[in-house]
């Protein structure tokens, strides 16, 4: 399989091909050698960086690599899938593509598509592999605000999707007594960085396009409804949301009237802070 996605130029035979190795990953993962995981992992990190097969194939290999990312995690929780800073050095190109994979990654686990995730697999994921990616996701979307142009409209809206579907998977499980989707208190040494997450708050407020802003809304809502749990005390509450009222405010202010439904919710958000735990 590998030597017909290396070798040929049959677009066909490549698609098959992936197609192939994934429902071999899926079906007899239990089976299948750990350093077979690793090793078809880097193969198909290496397939992106490539950039060289057609768009489908290449979705059907983000696909295929985030299936072995989750079931490589699954057999080993601890281990780190994707170094970080290899992933920061990628073209503009692959690096979308990388943040769509690790979306996925998301996106799989929080549906329940992979049936070999345990409660206790999904409680580490959501808690350690989780918080990888979103400070991973932070840290390079604060490098492009910094250096914004609108042709890095793309990536950023990458990176964005790529938070919001990190804020909005479910948190709560079946058996536990609440209907707040409280944020994993392990996230707490990203989202209580005030440097990483302003960038949020900038795009929400700036001269940025509609479709960064409604991201940036959605993310600023959770952002703004921190509940007390996170914090040492109520003196730490308050000096946390003494630095982010400017921002909430500027929001308030700014945000076009277009966007009114994702201001609405936004605010919701932050009146749960007003109303809840206090």
């Amino acid at each position: 399989m590998k030597e017909v996605l290396t070798t040929t130029r049959n677009e066909q035979a490549q698609y098959y091909a992936v197609l192939s190795i994934r429902k071999i990953f899926i079906n007899h993962s239990r089976s299948l050698p750990f350093a077979t995981k690793s090793e078809f992992r880097d193969f198909f990190l290496q397939l992106l960086i490539s950039d060289q097969l057609p768009p489908n194939t290449l979705k059907a290999v983000m696909q295929g690599l985030a299936e072995i990312m989750i079931l490589k995690w699954i057999e080993d929780s601890s281990n780190n899938q994707v170094e970080f800073k290899t992933v920061a050095a990628m073209s503009e190109r692959n690096l979308i593509q990388v943040l769509s994979t690790y979306e996925s990654i998301v996106n799989e686990v929080n549906e329940g598509t992979i049936k070999l995730i345990t409660r206790s697999k999904r409680t580490k994921f959501k808690d350690n592999f989780m918080c990888e990616i979103l400070a991973f996701a932070f840290t390079t979307l604060n490098n492009l605000v910094a250096s914004y142009k609108n042709e890095a409209t793309p990536l950023l809206s990458s990176v964005l999707s790529l938070i919001h579907t990190c804020f909005s998977f479910n948190f709560i499980e079946p058996e536990e007594d609440t209907e707040y989707n409280q944020i994993p208190i392990t996230w707490s040494y990203i989202i209580l960085d005030k440097k990483l997450i302003k960038p949020i708050f900038e795009i929400a407020s700036g001269n940025f396009n509609e479709q960064l802003k409604v991201l940036a809304l959605r993310i600023a809502g959770p952002l703004s409804g921190i509940q007390s749990y996170f914090f040492i005390d109520s003196k730490a509450r308050r000096k946390y949301y003494k630095h982010i009222f400017p921002f909430i405010f500027s929001i308030l202010n700014k945000v076009n009237i277009n966007l009114y439904k994702e201001l609405l919710n936004f605010f919701y958000n932050f009146s749960v802070y007003l109303l809840v735990d206090y």
